[in-house]
């Protein structure tokens, strides 16, 4: 009675971190998380472990001070549709910025997350 309790509750950890991680992450940031940055970046890109649905990601870029900074020609793309990017068309003014991300997988889990960086004089 004891091992089949241990096998079920075994089970059941499992399929729960199955789905746990069947959210699409954030692998990498460019510009990275926490990065000090010497020149205006030309792009945001964001690539994720899981494949996404490009009509329902969405990222956004603003300033300390909560002011948005406009962003051209938002995608998604890459070797498995997991790469979401947006150009930069105007250089940033020194100081510190907040990438907002939005995102829904290919197997339908939503995730959002944000991404800091500064752009140094």
């Amino acid at each position: 009675m004891v091992l089949r309790f241990v096998t079920f509750a075994t089970a059941c950890l499992l399929c729960a971190a199955t789905s746990v991680f069947a959210h699409a992450r954030l692998t990498i940031s460019d510009p990275a998380d926490g990065a000090t940055l010497r020149a205006s970046p030309p792009a945001i890109s964001l690539t994720f472990s899981e494949g996404l649905e490009p009509a329902f990601c969405h990222v956004t870029l603003a300033a300390a001070s909560g002011e948005p900074v406009d962003l051209d020609r938002e995608k998604v793309g890459g070797d498995g549709s997991t790469i979401l990017s947006a150009s930069i068309p105007k250089s940033l003014v020194p100081g510190r910025y907040m990438v907002k991300w939005n995102v829904l997988s290919t197997d339908g889990h939503k995730t959002s997350g944000t991404s800091k960086f500064t752009v140094a004089p």
